[in-house]
Formats: C-alpha cells, structure tokens, sequence
C-alpha cells in the first residue's frame, strides 16, 4: 500500500519537473522556437602592402610590378653625399656631406628627410640645419609622407623577429620621435618610394654588371619602365667613377640622389 503511494507521488513529482522545463524554454515563451548563438563569420581583410602602395601612388598593380624592383630586404649601401642634378644645365650640386646617407624623400617647406645608420635626418635644400629627427635602427628606405601628417613617414624596416619577413611596413612620427607598425602587415617583398615617379616619369638607378663594371647611373623613363635614358651630368675628370643611387623627383627640373664613391 505504502510502496503503491509512493510510486504515484515519484510518478508526479517527475511530471511536475518535466513540465517545468519545458515551461522554461524559449520556445513556450512567446511561441517563439530556440535561437542559435549567432556566429560572425566574416572575414575581416587588410590589403596587402603592393594594393597598399598603389593607393598611395595612385597607380596600377601593372606599374607596380614593374617599376617596384627593389627587393624588401635590400638596402642601399650608404653615401657619402646628398646630391642635386639640375635637368637643363645638367649641374650638380652637393646638398649635404651626409657621410653614410640613402633613400632621401622630399618634406615640405624645402627639406629633404634621409636615412642613415642611427635614424631619420632632415636637412634643408641648400644643406643647412641638419638634424637627427627620430633615433633607429634597422630603416631600409623612406617609402612616402602621411598625406594628412607630413611629419609621419611610411618607412620599409627590418622586423624584431626575421622568422617569416626580411621587411615590412612602419611609421615613424617624427614629431612625436616614435616609430611602430604600418597600416598593413603583409611582408615587404619589393617597393616603390612616392618620390620616384613624377607626372608619369620614373626615376631608377642602372645596375652594375660587375664590381669592376661601369659606374652606376640615373635612368629616367616613363612608369611602365618599357624605355629609359640616362641622366648624365657634367662631370670632372674625378668624378666619372662614382656611383648615383635612390633618385627622387624634387621637381620637375630637379633630381636628387646620392653618391657613393666607389
């Protein structure tokens, strides 16, 4: 008799439970059924450092191909001057006895921002006021201003840890004096510096056959590279022997390089 009774309140009890739950859940509330957690499955993507700069040349992936010949990794040996080449009486005049300088890039108010071994300096037009901007280490080369922020600098460095890339793409602040990552992470495998390319124009330096080959020289050319000539200046009987790399543009009857005598 007892056991009868207890196995009817188990019996109820079990019921009373079961409809509970399932009172509980989302669809007896409202009619409405169960939802899945949801789950964002879109892909968030940054664009690779060549779409990067094409933006910032304004330019076409075909160009890019072409002309970004330098590879992420490579770094121009130092010069021993910043140099001026003027296109129509094809002199040229020393800007800056830089002892160990490249990749110079055109700043406003007639300044030019170069690297060397221990930052980013900046001198004047006519040489003047040099000054080491931003202390650092392991710059390549100077690949254009901040359109917004002159004095922020889009620079090709080597990465703390060279596991997967020998460069990739930073920022250097120079009125803060600070330098971090670029807007892009991809690895730097071949870049274009802005200052190179001038209404449709682009600036390259000729590449030595040898070590004892013939000195290196400035090429000028339209941007998809298919035909160049060379800018010769006038030079003295000391001076034929001297290497001229990283051309820029400073305008359009000015070309700026640097020397390394060889």
């Amino acid at each position: 008799m007892h056991t009868d009774r207890r196995s009817e309140w188990a019996l109820r009890s079990a019921r009373l439970v079961l409809t509970f739950l399932i009172a509980s859940t989302p669809a007896a509330v409202g009619g409405q059924p169960p939802q899945r957690a949801h789950t964002d499955t879109t892909r968030r993507t940054t664009p690779t450092f060549t779409e990067w700069l094409a933006t910032q040349l304004q330019s076409v992936d075909s160009t890019l191909r072409t002309a970004a010949a330098v590879r992420g990794g490579s770094r121009t040996p130092p010069g021993e001057r910043l140099v001026a080449l003027g296109l129509k009486d094809h002199r040229e005049t020393v800007v800056w006895e830089c002892n160990g300088c490249w990749s110079p890039m055109r700043l406003p108010l007639s300044s030019v921002a170069v690297l060397r071994t221990d930052g980013i300096w900046t001198v004047q037009r006519n040489g003047k006021n040099p000054v080491l901007e931003l202390a650092a280490r392991g710059l390549i080369a100077i690949i254009a201003p901040d359109r917004e922020q002159p004095k922020r600098l889009y620079v090709v460095m080597t990465p703390d840890h060279k596991d997967s890339c020998d460069a990739i793409l930073g920022i250097a602040d120079l009125q803060l004096g600070t330098i971090g990552p670029g807007p892009v992470t991809s690895c730097v495998n071949s870049f274009i510096r802005l200052d190179q390319i001038r209404h449709g124009r682009l600036l390259t330096s000729s590449e030595r056959s040898s070590a004892s080959g013939a000195a290196r020289h400035i090429l000028v050319g339209p941007d998809d590279s298919r035909t160049t000539a060379e800018l010769t200046p006038d030079l003295d009987a000391n001076s034929s022997d001297i290497d001229r790399v990283d051309p820029i543009w400073w305008d359009d009857d000015t070309v700026m390089y640097v020397t390394i005598p060889r």
